[in-house]
C-alpha cells in the first residue's frame, strides 16, 4: 500500500509533550507530504466506511502501543482498521486527553498580547500553542490572524496587519518581517547616536 515514504513519523505518546492535536496535525502534514489521500467522504461530509484506507492503516500504525490498544478494546468486535479516522480519534480523546474548560482555555488565549521583550517568533509560537486547546475548528487560522493582530506591541505594526492581513500564515510571516525591519531600523538609530555622541565638540 506504501512505497518509499518521505521524512519520519513519531508515534503518538499520550505521555509525552505533544498533544493528540498537535500529533495529528504532524499526521496531516506527513501524509500531504507523501500524497496520502484523506479519507473517501460523502455529499453530508460523513465518512465513507471501506475497508482499506491508506491514510487509516498509516494513522493505526503510528498511533503507539497504548492508544492502539485502547483502540482495540474499544471497537470489538470490530478490527481497528474497520472504524473511520474520526470514530478512532473521539475514542483516544476519550481516553488520553483529560477534559478541557473550552470557555476558560479560549478566555486564555484571547487575553495574549506580546510581552515586552518577545520576540515576534516566539509570540507566534505561543500563540498557536495556545491554540491548539480551543477547539476553534474550522476558525482555527482566523482566531490565531485576529488574536496576532490584536496583542502585537508595536501600534505602527498593527496598523499595517490590519490593513494587508489575510490567512494566519501570512499575517504572521508579514509579521517577522516588519518586526525584523523595525528591529534594524532601531539598531542603526541607536549606533548613529552613539557616533554622534562620540564626536568630539567643536
Amino acid at each position: 500500500m506504501f512505497g518509499q515514504l518521505i521524512g519520519s513519523l513519531l508515534p503518538y505518546d499520550p505521555t509525552g509533550n505533544l498533544s493528540f492535536s498537535g500529533w495529528l496535525q504532524r499526521l496531516d502534514n506527513y501524509c500531504v507530504m507523501n500524497g496520502i489521500h484523506p479519507e473517501p467522504v460523502d455529499q453530508r461530509g460523513q465518512v465513507v466506511q471501506i475497508l482499506q484506507n491508506a491514510r487509516r492503516m498509516l494513522f493505526i500504525q503510528y498511533i503507539g502501543d497504548r492508544a492502539f490498544e485502547e483502540i482495540r478494546r474499544t471497537v470489538r468486535p470490530y478490527q481497528p482498521h474497520q472504524r473511520s479516522i474520526p470514530v478512532i480519534c473521539d475514542i483516544v480523546r476519550q481516553a488520553f486527553e483529560p477534559p478541557r474548560l473550552v470557555k476558560a482555555t479560549r478566555m486564555k488565549f484571547s487575553s495574549l498580547v506580546q510581552r515586552d521583550g518577545q520576540s515576534a517568533q516566539s509570540f507566534c509560537n505561543a500563540l498557536q500553542v495556545a491554540a491548539e486547546n480551543c477547539d476553534f475548528g474550522a476558525a482555527y487560522s482566523m482566531n490565531l490572524k485576529n488574536r496576532l493582530i490584536a496583542g502585537v506591541r508595536c501600534d505602527r505594526i498593527r496598523e499595517t496587519l490590519l490593513i494587508q492581513a489575510k490567512t494566519f500564515d501570512y499575517t504572521g510571516a508579514l509579521f517577522l518581517s516588519l518586526n525584523a525591519a523595525r528591529q534594524q531600523s532601531l539598531a542603526l538609530a541607536r549606533a548613529a547616536h552613539i557616533n554622534v555622541a562620540r564626536q568630539p565638540a567643536k
